[in-house]
């Protein structure tokens, strides 16, 4: 008989995460020129900051969870269906008091698990 036991106190951490939305979206069409050439469609970038507070846990579901408070954070769990084990995306990630050049890139678990490690111990 296996039962399921929390991680001890020193495996977690709380933390405020601060989530950057970067999103590209049609500018504003410009003014038709002289030569009536259409224009390209040009994009600019939006950033969009949300802050959640997140109870990080070095296991899959957490990582998962971790995922899904992004995206609700910012409205978008109705565009994007939920994340998954096998339905991910990568994300950077940074752990203060490193610097924003010291983010790093997670892509699956065992990354995002390196960082909640690395940030208990």
């Amino acid at each position: 008989m296996s039962s399921l036991t929390p991680p001890p106190q020193s495996e977690s951490f709380k933390a405020t995460v601060t989530v950057t939305l970067l999103s590209q979206v049609p500018a504003p069409a410009p003014k038709k020129t002289s030569n009536k050439k259409a224009a390209a469609l040009k994009l600019k970038t939006e950033t969009k900051n949300k802050q959640l507070k997140f109870n990080f846990l070095p296991q899959p579901e957490n990582y998962v969870k971790l995922m899904n408070d992004v995206l609700e954070s910012h409205n978008l769990l109705s565009k994007y269906s939920l994340v998954s084990a096998s339905a991910r995306f990568s994300m950077h990630v940074l752990v203060p008091p490193a610097k924003t050049a010291d983010a790093v890139d997670v892509e699956k678990f065992g990354e995002y698990k390196e960082i909640v490690v690395d940030a208990t111990a």
